[in-house]
Formats: C-alpha cells, structure tokens, sequence
C-alpha cells in the first residue's frame, strides 16, 4: 500500500472512485474540488496498491483549521482499516508542514444517529463540535466534528529557540467542544 500525493493522471481513477462512493448531487462539486487541489489549493493523498487507486481524501485550510472535505474508499476494501490510514497520513503531514497550534481538523457527516461516517470519525478521535439543519440539502441535518492534534512543541515565533509545551484540549475538564449544540 502506498499513499501520496494527488496528481493528474489520477483524475479518472478518483473521479470513478468518487462516482462508486459519493451522492450523484455532489459530482459537481467534487469534479472542482479535483481540480483546486491540482492547483495546489488544499491537501490531496491517494491510497493506492499494484497502481489501483483504492481511497482518496482531501482538505484545505479554512482561517486558521483544517477542513477534511473528502474521504472516499472503493468499496471492496471499505472497513479494512483505509480510511483511518488516509486519515492518519493526513494528520502527519499537517503536523510536519503546518505551523499552526493546536492544530484542529474538521469534518461534516449526517446528523444520523446510526451513520456510520460519524462512528468513524468518533473512533479516530473527532468529537461533536455542532449541528446545522439545510447547510447542504434542504431538511438534512449535518453533524460537525472536529479533532484537536496533539503535538508535544512547538517552537515560539517570539524565540525559536523556546519551546513551548502544546496541550490537548480535548481532555480539559469542562471541554466546552463537546457540549456545543447549534
């Protein structure tokens, strides 16, 4: 298995990808969003093996966090443990090319309460930061998730030479992330 960057000639393999796995309503948008981090505007890794693109995942950065927009796996290697290896790669290369601190991902699924994208991202350590109603689709409910990124240091901008312990603020007493509810 081998994650990397995106590049052109993955565009037919990750647009059938995205075609198998993603509502037809959002093709549109996924096709530009292809083509924005061809550009450069965003983070972009294919999962791929024996050169068969298996998932795909995408960001971009959003003021001062990190927006995961897609996650697509092929569906004959979906719960195999892909996704959280996507994920995982994604996390990575954050905390070594971007130096903001804490580091904070974010994701939106549905508001389902057996929607199993939701259960994923909750495994991985993302917790429920909101819901919107009609953010996408008119009547659908979407639950926002976030994941604050541990990092042990970061250098101080003051003084390069310091450096500064980082906290996890997810395991602050009275985490207000968890109780939010819009």
């Amino acid at each position: 298995m081998n994650i990397r960057p995106i590049c052109e000639s993955d565009s037919g393999a990750v647009l059938e990808l995205l075609a198998k796995t993603m509502s037809i309503h959002y093709m549109n948008e996924l096709k530009s969003e292809f083509e924005h981090l061809l550009e450069g505007k965003g983070y972009a890794f294919v999962a791929e093996q024996d050169d068969s693109v298996l998932g795909y995942i995408t960001c971009h950065q959003t003021a001062e966090t990190f927006k995961l927009e897609t996650l697509a796996i092929r569906p004959h290697v979906q719960r195999q443990g892909l996704g959280r290896l996507l994920v995982e790669h994604l996390e990575q290369v954050l905390q070594r090319e971007v130096p903001i601190r804490p580091l904070v991902i974010n994701v939106v699924t549905d508001d389902a309460v057996d929607d199993p994208v939701q259960a994923f991202y909750k495994q991985l350590g993302f917790i429920q930061s909101g819901i919107v109603v009609n953010e996408y689709k008119y009547g659908d409910g979407q639950i926002h998730l976030c994941k604050i990124i541990k990092c042990r240091f970061y250098l101080s901008t003051i003084n390069p030479h310091y450096a500064i312990p980082c906290i996890n603020i997810n395991n602050l007493p009275g985490n207000i992330f968890g109780h939010i509810r819009a």
